[in-house]
């Protein structure tokens, strides 16, 4: 008797993907853009950034070494910046800014909610 050829499950439509998925992909796209010395590759890393939620920023940013972060939250506007960094833990959040300047922290802490 023969054995039931075991049928391939297509691979999931992009519909069929959830929201979850994509916004994770994209987080991990994002940190992998934004950890390269590539210009062209941090421009486009910035420009998938700033199109996720605050708090999806903030999981791209703490994978970061300290001295990215600090790239990256001192190139995003201060609203945004502000938003990521109430996103974060107290800890992440004082390492996310631990390289930014302080004029520039000054305007991202203006910015966030006394």
């Amino acid at each position: 008797m023969e054995e039931p050829k075991e049928q391939q499950t297509p691979p999931p439509s992009e519909e069929q993907v959830s929201t979850e998925e994509r916004i994770a992909a994209q987080v991990k796209e994002a940190y992998e853009l934004l950890d390269t010395e590539d210009l062209q590759s941090l421009r486009a890393g910035m420009e998938l950034l700033e199109g996720l939620h605050p708090a999806d920023q903030g999981e791209a940013l703490v994978n970061l070494d300290p001295e990215r972060q600090g790239q990256v939250m001192t190139a995003l506007h201060s609203v945004v910046a502000a938003k990521v960094l109430e996103e974060l833990e107290p800890e992440q959040a004082a390492e996310a800014v631990s390289e930014v300047s302080s004029e520039a922290l000054g305007l991202v802490l203006d910015e966030t909610r006394a």
